[in-house]
């Protein structure tokens, strides 16, 4: 039995990569018990379980639990999308538009 406990929590996204590779290759075999709070992280499990508050709610693979309507797991799902396309997109800063206040040209310079 291999026993991960938030194994990739502290990794930018291209170290998690590298070492989820290389727990993927020493999973083989293996029973595999994934603690983990980033969703890419446990996509690939065979069976996922959703807990909250220590209860689990839901129980099935990946797939099967983001296609369950208003389900726990798949609202969790939408909510790291949404993070995640919010990290890749330009903010309003590097935009050239202030959010809170209109751009005023002047003369000063």
């Amino acid at each position: 039995i291999l026993l991960l406990d938030e194994a990739t929590s502290a990794l930018d996204a291209e170290s998690e990569r590298v070492v989820q590779d290389a727990l993927d290759r020493a999973m083989v075999g293996q029973t595999t018990v994934m603690v983990a709070h980033r969703l890419s992280t446990i996509r690939s499990a065979n069976t996922i379980a959703a807990l909250k508050n220590g209860i689990i709610l839901e129980k099935e693979s990946h797939q099967t639990l983001i296609n369950i309507q208003h389900g726990f797991y798949a609202s969790l799902m939408a909510l790291h999308l949404m993070s995640e396309a919010d990290l890749f997109s330009p903010s309003p800063y590097e935009t050239g538009v202030n959010p809170t206040f209109p751009r005023v040209e002047t003369d000063y310079m």
